[in-house]
């Protein structure tokens, strides 16, 4: 899991990723992580 701060940045990862075939890798944003502890 890579995680990342905005959105420019996420876009970039996310290209790279279908790009070498990195499927199992997971983007997510920053916000994403606070919001997932939050709900746990």
């Amino acid at each position: 899991m890579i995680i990342i701060p905005c959105h420019s940045c996420h876009g970039q990862i996310s290209s790279l990723k279908k790009e070498y075939s990195m499927e199992n890798l997971q983007v997510k944003y920053l916000w994403e992580i606070f919001a997932d502890a939050l709900v746990i």
